[in-house]
């Protein structure tokens, strides 16, 4: 291979990457990725070796800050827009000094467009995360959230889960 063609092909941007690619080099870089797991080609992870993605999850052009770890379960679907943060400053000290805490989004999760899940925060087993939504509460098994800051508005009526989002969305990859 010329050396301009190496040159071309090791700086190609992460966009023209396809989803099994950006698995691949995430895994290298230390992220703990399962099977048949679809990654927008516009996603962005901060500090990649924080994050564990589980089987069958679609995260869409999506912002991660793993400043410490962010935990998403299986068959979860993170939407374009959606923001997680991990990090936060303490407001009341003299020194503003940062601070990090864990994020945690368990199986059958939605985090629906441009929803920000803000740092120490846990959305339980089927929890929704509305459009738009500033979650920087947990979100129980179930729940379903709106609004900033989020408020719980209900519980989805199904329980049964057996969708598979990772395995239908390679065709958009």
């Amino acid at each position: 291979m010329s050396n301009r063609l190496e040159r071309l092909l090791f700086h190609l941007p992460p966009p023209l990457l396809k989803s099994e690619t950006r698995c691949r080099l995430l895994r290298r870089w230390g992220t703990k990725v399962g099977t048949e797991v679809s990654i927008s080609r516009f996603s962005k992870f901060l500090y990649p070796s924080n994050i564990k993605i589980g089987d069958d999850t679609v995260i869409g052009s999506a912002t991660l800050q793993a400043w410490t770890t962010i935990s998403i379960g299986s068959h979860v679907i993170i939407s374009d827009g959606a923001q997680l943060l991990t990090g936060n400053h303490n407001l009341h000290s003299p020194y503003f000094e940062g601070k990090v805490l864990p994020i945690e989004i368990e199986d059958y999760a939605w985090i629906a467009t441009n929803a920000i899940v803000l740092a120490g925060v846990r959305v339980g087993r089927g929890g929704v995360v509305g459009a738009g939504a500033v979650v920087r509460e947990n979100v129980p098994p179930l729940g379903i959230v709106i609004g900033n800051p989020a408020q719980l508005v209900g519980f989805r009526r199904c329980s049964d889960f057996d969708y598979h989002p990772g395995r239908h969305s390679s065709q958009y990859s």
